[in-house]
C-alpha cells in the first residue's frame, strides 16, 4: 500500500505509543497521530479521517479499545487493528464481533507491524470496492427491465426484483426462503400441462437454459402472463453451482432483445471475473512474502555455516598460538607484553563466545525440532544440573516449583530456560547470593513460565531494550561479560512458539522474566 496512508495510534502506553509512533515514521507513514483514550480517538477520528487505526484492546477511561473500535465500525468506514499483550477469551470474543482487520501481538517486531498493516490496508480496499461492486449490482438488478429472480442450490428463493414481484403477485418478504417452485407456476399455453422448473434443470444440466415457447406463468391472482426465460447457473471461483438466476419477461406487453439477456449475463461473468482477479492478486502478493522470507531463512543458513566454519579457523589459531607464546615465552616478556597477550586472546574468545550466540540464534528458525509433549520441571531440573558448576561457582541456589507440561521445541526451552538462569547468576549483587526461583502455572490455553531472581535489577523503561541483539544495559568495565545474545535468543525462541518473553524488575532488589507460551501448538 502507499505510504501516505494516515495512521491514528490508541494507546494509554505512553512510551509503547512512541516506540509505535518511531516505526511508522520510520517505515514511511507520514505524521502518524497519537492518542491515549478510547474517547479522544472518537473526537480525533471526525477531525483528521485517517486511513487505518491501530488500537489497544486495554484501554484505561470509559470506554476500552473494543468498544471504541465498534463506535467507529458503525460510524466511519475505517478498518482497526487491535494491539494487545494478552486477552481473556470474553474479551477476544468481543473483539471479534467487531470485525478488526488484523490482530499485533505485543511485543512485535518491526515487519510484523509493516506487513500486518498493508494487508489490512489492501484488504480494506477490496472489501470496500466488492460492496461498491454489490451495491452496483443489487441496484442493476432491481433497475433492470426484466423480472429477477435469484435462488440459492436448493432451489429457495433469495431475491426477487420489483418486475418479478409485480409479475408472480408475490413481495420477496413473503417468499424469501421457499421454493421457486412453489410460487412460480409455469404452463404450456397449448396443453395447459405444468413446465419443468427452470432452476431444477439448470441444476441438472449445469448450464443456461430456457423455457419453450408458448410458456405461460399464472401468478398469486390467477392472471396468465405469456413470458420467455432463460435461467443460468451462479457458479464460485471452484466452478461449483452456488445457486441459479432466472431471468424473464411479459412478451406481451414489452419486447427485450437477446442481445440484452447476453449483456446482462456478461455483467455478470465481468463481476465473477473482476473478484477472481482481485483473488489472484492476493494470493500472489502472499506468495511473494513467502518467498521473500524463504530467501531470507537461506540466508541466515549460510551465514550459520560461514560462522562454524570459515571464521572460526583463525580465531583458533589466534588462541592456540596466543597460549603457545605465553607458555614457553612469559619469562622473556615485559608486563606490558604480557598485557598485550592476554586482552588478544580475551577478545578471541569473546568473538568465539559471540559467534556461538550468533549461531544459536539462527538456529532457532532454521534447524528446529518437532513440537512435542514436554514435561517443563524435567527440562527445568536438567537444566539446573548443567549449570551445577556455574552455579557453585557464583555460590548461588536455584529453585523449581510447580511447573506445567505444554508443547513445544524441549531443546529450544532448555536453552531458554539456561540462558535466563545464566543471566541472573552473572547480575547477580556483590553483597548477596545470588537466588534464583522457577515455577509456572497454566491460565486457559496460556502457560506462564517465571524465572525470579535477587539480582541488581534494571529500570523497567528499558525493557524491550533487553531483549534486542547486542542491547547491554551494563558494560563490560562493569564485570558483567557476555555478547549481549542470550536474552534475544529468548524472544527468539518465545517467538516461535507462538508467545512472547517480558520482565518485571526493580533496581537493586531483583528482576522476573516471564514467558508466555500457548499450551499447545496448532
Amino acid at each position: 500500500m502507499k505510504s501516505d496512508s494516515k495512521i491514528l495510534i490508541v494507546e494509554d502506553e505512553g512510551i509503547e505509543a512512541l516506540d509505535i509512533q518511531h516505526r511508522l515514521t520510520t517505515l514511511g507513514y507520514p505524521s502518524p497521530e497519537v492518542v491515549l483514550s478510547g474517547e479522544e480517538a472518537l473526537e480525533r477520528i471526525e477531525s483528521i479521517r485517517p486511513d487505518l487505526v491501530l488500537m489497544d484492546i486495554m484501554l484505561q477511561g470509559r470506554i476500552d479499545g473494543i468498544a471504541a473500535a465498534e463506535q467507529i465500525r458503525a460510524g466511519f468506514d475505517i478498518p482497526v487493528v487491535y494491539l494487545t499483550a494478552y486477552a481473556d477469551d470474553d474479551t477476544l470474543r468481543r473483539a471479534k464481533i467487531t470485525e478488526p482487520f488484523g490482530y499485533l501481538i505485543k511485543p512485535f517486531k518491526e515487519r510484523e507491524l509493516h506487513v500486518t498493516i498493508d494487508v489490512a490496508l489492501y484488504k480494506h480496499k477490496m472489501e470496500k470496492k466488492l460492496r461498491e461492486n454489490e451495491k452496483w449490482l443489487a441496484t442493476t438488478l432491481k433497475s433492470i427491465g426484466d423480472a429477477v429472480v435469484a435462488t440459492d442450490k436448493d432451489g429457495r428463493i433469495t431475491f426477487m426484483n420489483a418486475i418479478a414481484e409485480d409479475l408472480m403477485g408475490w413481495k420477496l418478504e413473503e417468499v424469501a426462503g421457499n421454493r421457486l417452485s412453489s410460487v412460480f407456476n409455469i404452463v404450456n399455453r397449448e396443453t395447459r400441462l405444468r413446465v419443468e422448473n427452470p432452476v431444477e434443470k439448470v441444476m441438472i444440466a449445469g448450464a443456461v437454459v430456457g423455457l419453450a415457447n408458448h410458456t405461460i406463468l399464472i401468478n398469486r391472482n390467477g392472471r396468465e402472463i405469456p413470458i420467455d426465460d432463460s435461467a443460468a447457473p451462479i457458479k464460485d471461483d471452484h466452478d461449483n453451482i452456488v445457486g441459479v438466476v432466472l431471468v424473464f419477461r411479459d412478451v406481451a406487453e414489452r419486447e427485450n432483445s437477446l442481445a440484452e439477456i447476453c449483456r446482462y449475463r456478461d455483467e455478470l461473468e465481468l463481476r465473477v471475473g473482476e473478484r477472481t482477479t482481485e483473488l489472484l492478486l492476493a494470493n500472489e502478493g502472499l506468495s511473494k512474502y513467502a518467498r521473500k522470507l524463504e530467501g531470507l531463512n537461506k540466508e541466515l543458513q549460510e551465514f550459520a555455516f560461514v560462522t562454524s566454519h570459515d571464521l572460526r579457523e583463525p580465531l583458533r589459531k589466534i588462541q592456540t598460538f596466543g597460549h603457545m607464546i605465553g607458555k614457553k615465552y612469559r619469562e622473556n616478556l615485559p608486563p606490558e607484553g604480557l598485557d598485550y597477550l592476554s586482552r588478544m586472546t580475551g577478545a578471541a574468545k569473546r568473538i568465539s563466545d559471540l559467534l556461538d550466540s550468533l549461531l544459536s540464534y539462527s538456529r532457532i528458525i532454521t534447524k528446529p525440532h518437532p513440537f512435542q509433549p514436554v514435561d517443563l520441571a524435567a527440562v527445568a531440573r536438567d537444566t539446573v544440573s548443567d549449570l551445577e558448576v556455574t552455579i557453585s561457582k557464583a555460590g548461588g541456589t536455584v529453585t523449581i516449583g510447580e511447573l506445567p507440561r505444554i508443547e513445544a521445541d524441549s531443546v529450544q526451552i532448555r536453552q531458554l530456560l539456561q540462558n535466563l538462569v545464566c543471566n541472573a547468576l552473572k547480575y547477580c549483587k556483590e553483597t548477596e547470593k545470588p537466588r534464583v526461583r522457577i515455577h509456572g502455572r497454566t491460565t486457559g490455553r496460556i502457560c506462564e513460565i517465571f524465572v525470579e531472581d535477587n539480582g541488581i535489577g534494571f529500570e523497567e523503561q528499558y525493557v524491550d531494550r533487553i531483549f534486542k541483539p547486542f542491547q547491554r544495559l551494563h558494560g563490560r568495565d562493569e564485570h558483567y561479560d557476555g555478547t549481549g545474545i542470550g536474552l534475544a535468543i529468548c524472544r527468539k525462541i518465545a517467538e516461535h512458539h507462538g508467545g512472547y518473553i517480558t520482565a518485571r524488575s526493580t533496581p537493586g532488589v531483583g528482576s522476573t522474566f516471564i514467558v508466555e507460551l500457548p499450551s499447545s501448538q496448532s
